[in-house]
């Protein structure tokens, strides 16, 4: 509604599944790292739901065990994900352009908050568009309770 103030002071959004359809992407990269560790088998899809990066790879070292840490496997998880969004040419979320628009237009300020890696969300929001005009990034690397904790958000 043009005119009428809005209750509120700023937007904040999540990333992942919000701002950018990731969330098949990390479901791939998660099953080949979790299939190269078991050996082959498929990951529990169960495992995935609600659970930060970190501790789905803490779950399968502790399972599985093998040559990575957890923050090491997730970082590769991360790296293969930008791959597979370059890859699939994985763009904004539908309408994400014109609520950036309206939120512009009210001058209402927007802000990200990510329980991903930091190089990894920033990545993510140049490659939207939306990096310089953000006007907080809050991520899993900036020391707060992951998910899913409600803290950071």
């Amino acid at each position: 509604m043009e005119g009428v103030a809005p209750p509120f002071a700023a937007v904040l959004f999540d990333l992942d599944g919000v701002l950018r359809n990731t969330e098949p992407y990390h479901r791939m990269a998660y099953a080949q790292l979790a299939r190269s560790l078991s050996g082959g088998a498929p990951p529990d899809a169960g495992e995935i739901a609600g659970k930060s990066n970190l501790q789905l790879y803490e779950a399968l070292v502790a399972r599985f065990g093998g040559p990575a840490t957890a923050e090491e496997l997730s970082q590769r998880h991360f790296r293969l994900v930008c791959q597979l969004l370059e890859e699939y040419r994985v763009g904004p979320m539908p309408g994400l352009e014109e609520a950036l628009s309206a939120l512009r237009r009210r001058g209402i300020p927007f802000g990200v908050v990510s329980s991903s890696w930091r190089w990894y969300v920033e990545h993510c929001l140049r490659e939207l568009g939306m990096y310089e005009d953000a006007a907080v990034i809050v991520t899993g690397s900036d020391g707060l309770p992951l998910k899913p904790a409600p803290a950071p958000y």
